[in-house]
């Protein structure tokens, strides 16, 4: 699993308007929950890599939906639908995308 694949799959199935969590990612990726502190480094990785990647990982949330770095997330989520205040998206108003193949 590197950042490409994550790529792909939030490029295929997390449109603009969504989002999904580090977990379901973790769980998509790994089959369990606990690989999030993984997704986030290839997340990181893929922005550091090309900067225009944040336009498919600034979709991607804690579950809790608190932005932990909200310079240019927030700006994105807002332009595309997605309700946040105090840098905390609404959880049961987000359109949280979960991958089939999750348990």
């Amino acid at each position: 699993m590197n950042y490409e694949d994550v790529l792909i799959k939030l490029s295929a199935e997390v449109p603009a308007g969504r989002v999904t969590t580090y977990k379901e990612l973790s769980l998509w990726a790994y089959g369990h929950p606990t690989g999030t502190q993984a997704i986030v480094s290839m997340l990181k990785a893929a922005v550091n890599e090309n900067p225009e990647n944040a336009i498919l990982t600034n979709r991607v949330i804690p579950e809790s939906g608190r932005l932990a770095d909200p310079n240019g997330q927030l700006a994105q989520l807002f332009k595309e639908g997605i309700s946040v205040v105090d840098s905390v998206v609404s959880m049961q108003d987000a359109k949280v995308v979960r991958f089939s193949n999750n348990s």
